[in-house]
């Protein structure tokens, strides 16, 4: 044994802290944390369960069932990802190669058919025109019914 220490049997002196002294006060501590220590031991030693007890441990439980889910839908993605997504990410590149090279090999003229596009395209071009044409003549219709409608009524209309 050391000289300065105290042996197993000694008692050892301390000197008050500012902590310590708060607790030996008769006064009781004010403040969010003494409240709160307050609020919990009231909760903790009384046998009858009031509202904000029941609060407390609703709060509780679901929190701890948020984690035990949080911790299921992460290892359910990761485990979608890894036997699912992974292989198809893996085998996708190769085997769109594989497909765009057979299609080459075969025939272009049928992926890039320039002459089929154009006539749908201008096909469609006629129609378009042709649709815009009825719109206007049917707009020039009803602006004839407006003026007619909005127009002063003559006195030889009347008669």
């Amino acid at each position: 044994h050391l000289a300065g220490t105290p042996s197993a049997g000694a008692a050892v002196m301390r000197t008050p802290t500012p902590a310590m002294s708060a607790v030996s006060n008769t006064e009781p501590p004010t403040g969010p944390q003494a409240q709160l220590t307050t609020f919990v031991e009231n909760t903790l030693w009384s046998r009858q369960l009031a509202d904000v007890t029941e609060d407390i441990v609703q709060s509780l439980v679901q929190n701890i069932f948020e984690g035990i889910r949080d911790h299921i839908i992460t290892a359910a993605e990761l485990k979608f990802n890894c036997f699912f997504l992974i292989p198809i990410l893996k085998k996708f590149p190769m085997r769109l190669r594989e497909q765009l090279e057979q299609t080459f090999e075969e025939d272009i003229d049928s992926i890039f058919d320039v002459h089929t596009v154009r006539a749908a395209l201008e096909a469609r071009r006629s129609r378009l025109e042709k649709e815009l044409h009825q719109v206007e003549h049917i707009q020039e219709k009803f602006n004839v019914i407006h003026h007619h409608l909005t127009s002063p009524i003559n006195k030889n209309d009347k008669q």
